[in-house]
């Protein structure tokens, strides 16, 4: 006998609750000591050029494990023991490669960190040298050619007795550099053992997991270095200001600060060079004194506990005006001829007075006369921009007296 359903009859079978994608896994030791409880695993999302978003982060289990909830769309892993004096070196699973969860929707990554190495010692201050707490180290990595890296692998603070520790090193050759951050400046540049420059420095190698102590540190009283900036005519001019040491690299930056003078406190008694640029000419860089390149810039001297002042004088060209503008009278307006300049300006801007009285907003090479003008003259000034020089101005002379508007 046939059964005959009717619509709507049949009730809907529930549907099988989607299964959250995830990435898990295990952190072990390469050193095949067992799990590491405590380290940070995070999942980065991705999108398909292999930009860096947001963040999803866990930390492992006393057994070593992790997971971490993702959405179905690109994440790369990484695990890291987020404690500056930390043992393990940070690893990014696979160099950094992102995977994909909309097709399965659980990966595995399991971890085998490496032990990081350390260097340590003590600083001694001079005496009646300022305190020593605020002052980190940092190991800046020596590569096969025997460059030294600008950035730090690691660094340490440095406790109120002197002691430092720079951990999660990889294995590897390194320089050891004092610095205070210059605020407050105290010691600014000192390479281990007591060199004012990297090259002159104590290089020290580590293996994996490796503790080498005894890198003590004797730090000398620092000097100060006063520069003060003069335009070509001698007189005081602001500016920005760089300090480098004999291998290229700066250890003081005086952008923004335009100051007619810039003193430099907490370097290490050595040979420096200095580059300035004036505040007013845009594009123009000059080393002491008169120099053009780092190579060929003077020496300055700084010595312990002493200031050494200099004076850099800018040797920058001005636009100079070959053919003064002229003014002239029109029906109802005030035009101004261009002047010509010896080199081309990259723009000129215009300056209206009338009797001897600056107008103000007014910047165009002609003005409408008004009814307030009649009986009155007027004259231009132009100035004139260009990168590498100085700003260049001419004025005319005064044009006759307007008598229609």
């Amino acid at each position: 006998m046939a059964m005959t359903i009717g619509a709507g009859t049949l009730a809907a079978m529930p549907a099988e609750a989607a299964t959250a994608p995830v990435a898990h896994g295990t952190v072990t030791a390469a050193e095949g000591s067992g799990p590491i409880v405590g380290i940070t695993v995070c999942a980065t999302h991705r999108n398909a050029r292999g930009d860096y978003g947001a963040q999803r982060c866990t930390e492992t289990a006393a057994d070593g494990t992790y997971t971490i909830p993702v959405t179905s769309s690109l994440w790369s892993i990484s695990a890291e023991q987020r404690n500056l004096y930390g043992a393990w070196l940070p690893q990014d699973y696979n160099n950094r490669k992102a995977y994909s969860f909309a097709t399965s929707p659980s990966r595995t990554f399991n971890f085998a960190l490496v032990r990081g190495a350390t260097i340590s010692g003590y600083l001694s201050p001079p005496e009646s040298g300022p305190r020593i707490d605020y002052t980190h180290v940092g190991a800046h990595r020596v590569g096969s050619t025997g460059k030294v890296d600008k950035t730090a692998t690691s660094f340490s603070n440095v406790s109120s007795d002197g002691y430092y520790r720079v951990a999660k090193l990889p294995a590897g050759t390194y320089k050891l550099l004092v610095d205070d951050g210059y605020s407050p400046v105290g010691y600014a540049n000192q390479w281990y053992p007591d060199a004012a420059a990297a090259s002159g420095g104590e290089r020290v190698t580590v293996g994996t997991g490796q503790s080498v102590t005894g890198r003590d540190i004797s730090l000398s009283l620092a000097g100060s270095l006063t520069i003060a900036l003069h335009s070509p005519k001698g007189s005081s001019l602001k500016g920005d200001l760089r300090v480098y040491d004999v291998d290229g690299r700066v250890v003081y930056v005086g952008d923004g600060d335009y100051t007619t003078a810039h003193t430099i406190v907490g370097l290490h008694p050595g040979v420096y060079k200095v580059r300035a640029s004036p505040y007013d000419v845009s594009g123009y860089q000059e080393w002491f004194s008169w120099k053009r390149t780092f190579g060929t810039a003077n020496p300055i001297t700084v010595t312990s506990g002493g200031t050494t002042s200099r004076t850099l004088t800018f040797h920058y060209p001005t636009i100079k005006a070959t053919k003064r503008p002229v003014v002239r009278l029109d029906a109802n307006s005030i035009v101004t001829s261009h002047a010509k300049w010896n080199v081309k300006p990259r723009y000129v801007r215009y300056e209206w007075w009338r009797d001897g009285k600056r107008i103000e907003y007014e910047g165009w090479d002609w003005r409408l006369a008004r009814k307030s003008d009649v009986g009155h003259r007027f004259k231009v000034c132009q100035f004139a921009d260009r990168s590498g020089y100085a700003d260049g101005r001419t004025c005319s002379d005064y044009s006759k007296k307007v008598t229609t508007y």
